[in-house]
C-alpha cells in the first residue's frame, strides 16, 4: 500500500513483513514437524518453536514502534485539529543546549578461577563529571509555513481518516543571528568544559507540537479502528494486514511548521498571526460552517 510505504518507509516496511512471514512459517513448520513424528522425536520442532518465539518478540517491537499505532492514538477532530495549529503556529521555538563532559580511567581488576588461580585484568570506564544544559536566548520569532488546503470532499467512501505527519523547521531570521547563535555555542561549551572530553547535542522543539494526527472524516466511523484493536492484531501477529487495512481507509499527507528566530532583535514576534490550515470532508466544510 502506498500509504504504508509514505509513514513508514519502504525498509521499515518490508522488515516488518519479512519478520512477520519469517514467524508464520516457523509456526507451520513447528506444527508440520509434530504431526511428522507424532511426538516420538519432536526436538526439530522445538527448535523451530525457539526461533519463532525470538522472531515474535522483534515483530511486537515492529508493530509497537510503527507511525500507525502512534496514529491511532492521536485521533482527533477536524475543529480540535484547526484549533491546535493555530495555537503551534503562535507558539515559540526553543533550543535547549547539552552537554556532557567526562574522561576515562583505567580501573584493575582480580577475578579468582575454578582451579582457583587469580587472574589480573583492567577495564576502560567512561566517567562523567559534568553535566549542563541552556537555552539559546531567542528574542523575537514568527511562522513562516506555508498554508495548507486540504479537499476531501470527493473522497470515495472507502475512506474513513486524514493522517497528518507533522514536521518543524527552526532557522534563523538573519545572518546576525546565526552568527549570534554561533557565539552563544561555543560560549556555552567552553563555560561548560571541564574535563579531557565532552559531548555536545541540542533539541530543538516547538512549544506545543505534536507529530500525528489521525482525523475522522464522515460521521460513519468504523468500531474496529483503534490502538486496542491494533494491539490485538499485533499480539497475534496480524498487524501487517491491520496497517494495510488502516492505510486502504487513510489519506495520509506531510506538513511542515516553520520558525525563523531571531537572537538580536525584538520585531519579528506577531502575537495575532493566523495562518490557512483548512480541511474539507465529505461531512465538513469550514468555508460554509457546515460540519460534524
Amino acid at each position: 500500500m502506498e500509504v504504508v510505504f509514505q509513514e513508514e518507509g519502504l525498509f521499515f516496511h518490508y522488515w516488518c513483513w519479512l519478520f512477520t512471514l519469517a514467524l508464520w512459517a516457523l509456526v507451520a513448520l513447528a506444527v508440520v514437524e509434530f504431526l511428522r513424528t507424532k511426538k516420538d522425536d519432536p526436538g526439530l520442532a522445538y527448535i523451530y518453536i525457539i526461533v519463532a518465539v525470538f522472531v515474535y518478540i522483534v515483530v511486537l517491537i515492529n508493530s509497537f514502534c510503527s507511525p500507525a499505532f502512534s496514529f491511532l492514538g492521536s485521533q482527533i477532530s477536524i475543529q480540535e485539529v484547526e484549533r491546535h495549529m493555530q495555537e503551534i503556529y503562535k507558539s515559540p521555538p526553543t533550543i535547549m543546549m547539552k552537554m556532557e563532559c567526562y574522561h576515562y580511567e583505567t580501573r584493575h581488576y582480580t577475578r579468582k578461577e575454578a582451579n582457583g588461580t587469580e587472574v589480573h585484568y583492567t577495564e576502560s570506564v567512561k566517567v562523567v563529571t559534568r553535566t549542563a544544559a541552556d537555552a539559546v536566548r531567542i528574542m523575537s520569532y514568527h511562522d513562516v509555513s506555508l498554508p495548507l488546503f486540504i479537499d476531501l470532499s470527493d473522497a470515495e467512501p472507502s475512506m474513513l481518516f486524514l493522517k497528518i505527519k507533522l514536521n518543524s523547521n527552526i532557522a534563523f531570521a538573519n545572518d546576525g543571528s546565526a552568527q549570534d547563535y554561533q557565539r552563544q555555542v561555543a560560549q556555552f561549551k567552553y563555560q561548560n568544559n571541564w574535563d579531557a572530553h565532552y559531548e555536545y547535542s541540542e533539541t530543538k522543539k516547538i512549544q506545543g507540537f505534536r507529530e500525528y494526527f489521525m482525523i475522522p472524516i464522515r460521521e460513519t466511523r468504523s468500531s474496529y479502528v483503534g490502538q486496542g484493536w491494533y494491539a490485538l492484531s499485533a499480539f497475534f501477529s496480524f498487524a501487517e494486514l491491520y496497517k494495510n487495512y488502516l492505510s486502504g481507509a487513510s489519506k495520509y499527507f506531510e506538513y511542515t511548521v516553520s520558525k525563523e528566530a531571531s537572537t538580536l532583535n525584538t520585531n519579528l514576534f506577531q502575537p495575532n498571526a493566523t495562518h490557512s490550515f483548512t480541511i474539507v470532508t465529505p461531512d465538513y466544510d469550514p468555508r460554509y460552517n457546515r460540519g460534524f
